[in-house]
């Protein structure tokens, strides 16, 4: 009786982590242009947005906070405000930097489109993934964070979800960054390879 009531609770176990395992899925926004995958509905937040030099642009904001982890998608509509790629990307990077200590900053790519993935202890005690992309006059930026004590236990679902992005809709133009110098690593389809493409 014990063993059985042993494989029972092992039964439990698995179909619990089964289940919290399909709670992700991919939500889509063709408006915006781009698909992610969260462990469940964020919440959408329109949000008016004016630069440094004083132009202004849209911000929308997906966001979810599920106990200690958080998971957003920041997109800024930068059509109006006649910011370039690479203009718009290292002015994003370079602030995401100023949010903490790095702990890496390299080269990364989805779908032809380069940008940066950065992981940093953040000053609020929190560890931040993140990922800076430009596409069709948008700036998509993607974050995952938990306490920097939590973090060990859920980082899996952190890189989860910032190698979910995908980019949605007809291509307007191929103003592409240039790639990066051989040596960083790069982002295939939610795969981190390294130069000569093995796994990293």
């Amino acid at each position: 009786m014990k063993i059985v009531a042993g494989i029972a609770a092992l039964v439990a176990v698995i179909a619990s982590g089964a289940e919290a395992q399909s709670q992700w899925r991919e939500f889509a926004y063709p408006d915006q242009q781009f698909a992610a995958a969260f462990p469940a509905p964020p919440e959408v937040t329109r949000i008016p947005f004016e630069d440094a030099d004083g132009r202004r642009a849209t911000e929308m904001i997906y966001s979810l906070q599920q106990g200690s982890e958080r998971f957003q998608v920041a997109v800024f509509d930068l059509l109006r405000a006649g910011i370039n790629e690479q203009t718009a990307i290292a002015r994003a990077a370079a602030s995401m930097r100023e949010k903490g200590e790095v702990r890496m900053d390299i080269a990364a790519e989805v779908q032809g489109h380069w940008g940066h993935f950065l992981s940093l202890d953040m000053h609020d005690g929190r560890h931040s993934i993140a990922g800076v992309f430009f596409r069709n006059e948008r700036l998509y930026e993607i974050e995952a964070s938990a306490p920097l004590s939590d973090f060990e236990a859920v980082s899996s679902d952190l890189v989860r979800f910032q190698q979910s992005l995908r980019f949605t809709g007809s291509l307007r133009s191929r103003r592409f960054v240039q790639p990066p110098t051989q040596g960083f690593l790069q982002n295939f389809g939610g795969r981190l390879l390294g130069p000569d493409g093995s796994h990293r």
